[in-house]
């Protein structure tokens, strides 16, 4: 009867203490769900934060490629010649003629080549010349060059030039 009597003495406190360990048992439950999402979320936002570095960096290179495109594009194919003009007398060169070639397009661009024949003194001055141009702000590419010579005058007074011929092109971005 000891047992009993101790039981139904000790009733409320043994209910106390059965509550406490289930609610502890429950609270730790809890606890550890709530570290793990915890976890989980910590981990979602360090992605999130590395997709956002991601993405400055994608902003900064497409405004990179804007500034590249509008320095492409700002180019008019008339004004061109004049352009090559210029690159020519910069480079002791002399255009004999220009011609433009059938233009071609792709999805993204538009490529406008020309065919280009230059008179030289010598392959320095060509060098100094396709230099120029390639290095142009108006990005000229140089496809094709055919060099020959030609001899000017007879005896000592015979000069020797360069005939060359080049394909050149230029693009357009399409927005």
């Amino acid at each position: 009867m000891e047992i009993n009597e101790l039981l139904t003495k000790h009733k409320n406190k043994i209910i106390n203490i059965i509550a406490l360990i289930v609610a502890a048992y429950i609270a730790l439950a809890l606890y550890s769900k709530q570290a793990k999402d915890l976890s989980m979320l910590l981990a979602k936002k360090d992605i999130e934060i590395k997709k956002n570095e991601v993405l400055g960096s994608i902003g900064k290179w497409d405004e990179t490629i804007k500034a590249y495109k509008g320095q492409i594009n700002n180019k008019d194919v008339s004004l061109l010649i004049d352009t090559l003009s210029n690159i020519a007398k910069a480079s002791s060169a002399k255009i004999l003629s220009i011609r433009p070639i059938e233009e071609s397009s792709s999805q993204y661009y538009m490529r406008y080549p020309f065919g280009l024949k230059v008179l030289v003194d010598d392959y320095h001055a060509l060098g100094k010349f396709i230099s120029n141009l390639e290095s142009d702000p108006d990005i000229f590419n140089v496809e094709v060059a055919n060099a020959r010579t030609q001899s000017e005058g007879q005896g000592e007074e015979e000069r020797v030039q360069l005939v060359v011929e080049l394909r050149i092109s230029t693009i357009l971005v399409k927005h």
